[in-house]
């Protein structure tokens, strides 16, 4: 009876995991804490909303156009869904939809290299000697979880495994950081024309 049961619990999990692996497609780029946290999300929203959003973590798409890959990515996905496409030597990233999907969230405010959620992969050098990058593992967390709790509040509905605003808020605080060193050299590059 004992052995039963835990084969029917080894069973479930084997389950679980094969159903949230096809949210999340990752070639071993970000790190594991970060795709069971995506899988949550992801499991959370399509139980809510009937969305499936998906995630594409790609090393590279061989110097094709982002956006024409990401729609033949998705060309067989189950309806409705919104897709982040993302491919690290490219350091490129696409969302796109099945109709109607696209209008549930602000798709520029995730992609803005000013103030988008995912500008960690804009502004730092990705480390190619590693195959786990903690920066894109969080810029992506960043994004998808933005999109999540977009399509959530379009559908009046609260998840319970979203992130809030501590990441967006670290993120805020290195983009400062960022913007304030430029300033500074900028100032210190006029200062050294004018002094000349």
């Amino acid at each position: 009876m004992k052995n039963n049961m835990a084969y029917l619990v080894v069973l479930f999990l084997f389950l679980t995991t094969c159903v949230d692996a096809k949210f999340i497609h990752d070639e071993n780029i970000i790190n594991q804490k970060t795709v069971l946290k995506l899988q949550e999300m992801a499991r959370e929203l399509k139980q809510k909303t009937d969305i499936s959003l998906y995630l594409y973590i790609l090393n590279d798409i061989n110097s094709e156009n982002i956006t024409q890959y990401s729609k033949k990515l998705t060309k067989k996905l189950d309806k409705p869904y919104i897709a982040m496409v993302f491919a690290k030597k490219e350091k490129k990233i696409e969302i796109v939809c099945s109709k109607e999907q696209c209008k549930k969230f602000d798709k520029e405010q995730v992609l803005s290299p000013i103030g988008g959620s995912i500008i960690p992969i804009l502004v730092t050098k990705v480390k190619t000697s590693i195959k786990v990058d903690d920066t894109i593992s969080a810029a992506l967390l960043n994004g998808y979880a933005d999109i999540a709790e977009q399509v959530a509040s379009y559908h009046n509905i609260e998840l319970d495994s979203a992130i809030g605003n501590t990441n967006r808020n670290i993120v805020s605080f290195i983009r400062a950081i960022f913007y304030l060193i430029i300033l500074i050299f900028f100032i210190m590059f006029m200062r050294r024309k004018f002094a000349k």
